[in-house]
């Protein structure tokens, strides 16, 4: 798994030493780099899955692309924090193992400095689940990519996620762990999704239900569901997931938090960027009833740079914009109240 990354010159993360739990929830303002630190993560993971899988002859050249790709820019130097020369990446693993590389604002396709790492021993492997769900788009995504060339504002994020939901179902029981979390998810959806005829549609009780015609949030679901049922989702993985709220009730979103804490108890490793109040707590009131480390990176924006604060859930629910906003409505709502008495 993750344990850390050293950044310098990354877009808004100018200097940062960040270090990673099993579950990691990172929230802040609009444009403080919550999702930019994920893509960073899952570039550098995916990349390293694809060039084993796909049998790559260059993995320089495969990592820089898979970068471009990510972010959906022109050139690799547009990543490096403005006014800047040099963006430096080194990420540790859990094994011992780290990954370095390193390129000026000046680069365009190809990443120049870097460190050799063994790629034959990897056994990482990432999906990244994006705000916007592509059961409904999900041909249209392969048809641009594949054929067009062109991705219609879709990165790689979402044509990767597309390529994993197209694996067929894995044959066998699926192990402990994540058995029970496809069946808790099953439960939560009141029904499941399922293909056919290489379309996706929502089977609940012996109805079947157009995935256009589908709810967002089961929609949602359904992919973490069906992710499951192929092995996309599995020990050594690292799960991303942005802004997992879009589209849940709060009620579905701590039944979600529990599988995810589950899942990560089985060896998946969970990375989470949120808005959500209800994210937070989900995940603190797991972290105080299990007696767990769930780490909490609060983004902020000091005099246009970016601070990171780092707590444990376990400790309780740390200070941030989200839990301020809540309390400054109730604020808000009791002030009207008085006014109203004309107290």
């Amino acid at each position: 798994m993750i344990k850390k990354i050293e950044i310098e010159n990354f877009m808004q993360l100018k200097t940062q030493i960040i270090e990673f739990g099993s579950i990691n929830i990172i929230a802040g303002v609009n444009d403080t780099g919550k999702t930019s630190l994920l893509k960073l993560l899952y570039s550098s993971i995916k990349a390293r899955e694809e060039f084993i899988k796909q049998k790559k002859d260059n993995y320089i050249e495969h990592f820089s692309t898979k970068l471009l790709n990510v972010f959906d820019i022109d050139k690799l130097g547009d990543l490096v924090t403005k006014s800047e020369d040099t963006l430096k990446v080194d990420l540790y693993f859990k094994d011992k193992t780290s990954h370095y590389y390193s390129f000026s604002s000046k680069a365009t396709k190809k990443i120049k400095d870097y460190s050799k790492i063994d790629n034959s021993s990897f056994k990482l492997k990432s999906i990244f689940l994006p705000p916007k769900e592509v059961l409904t788009i999900r041909k249209l995504i392969r048809t641009t990519v594949e054929e067009y060339n062109w991705k219609g504002g879709y990165d790689d994020t979402y044509y990767d996620l597309v390529k994993a939901l197209d694996i067929p179902l894995a044959k066998g029981m699926l192990s402990k762990g994540f058995k029970e979390a496809d069946q808790e998810l099953e439960t939560s959806l009141q029904g499941r999704i399922i293909q056919e005829n290489n379309d996706f549609v929502f089977k609940k009780g012996k109805q079947k239900f157009s995935i256009a015609l589908t709810a967002e949030g089961v929609k949602k679901i359904g992919i973490i569901n069906q992710l499951l049922k192929n092995k996309v989702i599995d020990k050594n993985c690292v799960l991303i997931i942005d802004e997992p709220e879009v589209a849940l009730h709060p009620n579905i979103m701590k039944k979600v938090a529990k599988i995810l804490y589950n899942l990560s108890k089985v060896g998946v490793q969970i990375f989470i960027s949120t808005h959500s109040y209800f994210i937070i707590k989900s995940f603190h009131l797991l972290a105080i009833e299990n007696e767990s480390d769930i780490s909490f990176f609060n983004l902020e924006n000091i005099d246009n740079k970016i601070n990171i604060n780092v707590s444990n859930l376990k400790n309780g629910m740390p200070t941030n914009e989200i839990v301020d906003s809540s309390i400054d409505m109730f604020e808000e709502e009791n002030k009207i109240r008085i006014k109203k008495l004309g107290i």
